[in-house]
């Protein structure tokens, strides 16, 4: 074979492998977008981390562009053109709404009338990342927190998901309140605590009472009073009292969540539940102090694929 017939080759394997019918799925967070470029099997080919996009605060406009921008990179760094991608599922916080979803996805046919999105509910993708389209219930837990549950007879219900101002118990946003709560309490009777000093640090103020106008200043304070989550993982791993205490009451509230879904369903006991999120699915004492909560009814497993894979088996 000349050296012109191998390239030929080469050229007509490229050809044939762009052809099979490829898909992004995006796990948008309100902190991080996670984006995943899969074949028809669900094998990442490509995989990219974005800045968080809340769905219910963008506009729709904006939300295509950065769409546009995703599936151009994602395909380059796949070596293919946008065109080899049949469907991008984007799956976010208030993709439920019928109204919002139906704005974006028209958003995106008039910027990229060629390309095809479909939005979805991040609960649906982790859903189906998770347990592979079986029975099961997700908890998500990261800025906000919510569980979704699908039993043995294809029924689906949920827990939570009300928003900072509504609910979010035992989330980022939920634990930076409680840390924020305790501190300005502290600060009141005269003590500074170690919780307290931490926030002073990392906020780089004098003292723990400017926090408040941090918050209400902020244009998102769910998310703002999310970014002290991680100082309290932190404070518990140094044993501080305060620390362990926040993160025990949140392990109760996330596993209370999971428990409303159950009485909701009909599950074959043990009942299986997938942690998700930044909080619940990444941080290994949430995962201890949830299935103690939860018991020996409950079985904890981790997610068959994640989130941003979910987003694509959501709607094959």
């Amino acid at each position: 074979m000349t050296g012109a017939e191998d390239f030929r080759a080469v050229i007509f394997i490229r050809w044939v492998e762009w052809m099979i019918e490829n898909y992004i799925g995006i796990d948008a967070g309100g902190t991080k977008t996670i984006v995943v470029l899969v074949d028809a099997d669900l094998r990442v080919r490509a995989k990219g981390s974005y800045e968080g996009m809340n769905l219910a605060q963008m506009n729709p406009n904006t939300v295509s562009g950065r769409l546009k921008q995703i599936i151009e990179e994602m395909t380059y760094r796949a070596g293919m053109l946008p065109y080899h991608v049949g469907l991008t599922v984007l799956a976010g916080a208030g993709g439920g709404d019928s109204k919002m979803r139906e704005e974006i996805e028209y958003a995106c046919w008039a910027r990229m009338p060629e390309r095809k999105v479909k939005v979805i509910t991040d609960a649906e993708a982790a859903l189906a990342g998770a347990f592979k389209g079986g029975a099961g219930i997700v908890l998500i837990a990261g800025t906000g927190s919510i569980a979704w549950g699908k039993d043995n007879e294809g029924r689906m219900a949920r827990a939570g998901g009300y928003g900072y101002i509504l609910g979010d118990e035992g989330s980022g946003f939920w634990m930076g309140r409680e840390v924020l709560r305790r501190c300005l309490d502290a600060y009141h009777r005269g003590e500074m605590t170690a919780l307290g000093k931490k926030v002073c640090e990392f906020w780089q103020i004098e003292d723990i009472s400017k926090a408040i106008s941090i918050i209400y200043s902020s244009d998102k304070p769910g998310a703002k009073a999310g970014e002290l989550a991680p100082l309290v993982f932190e404070a518990y791993e140094a044993g501080d009292a305060a620390a362990q205490d926040i993160l025990r009451e949140a392990g109760r509230h996330l596993a209370e969540l999971a428990v409303k879904v159950r009485g909701r369903l009909s599950f074959v006991p043990p009942v299986k539940v997938c942690l998700s999120g930044g909080v619940a699915g990444q941080q290994a004492v949430m995962q201890v102090l949830i299935g103690a909560e939860l018991g020996k009814e409950y079985e904890l497993v981790p997610a068959a694929y994640e989130a941003a894979v979910g987003a694509v088996a959501a709607v094959m």
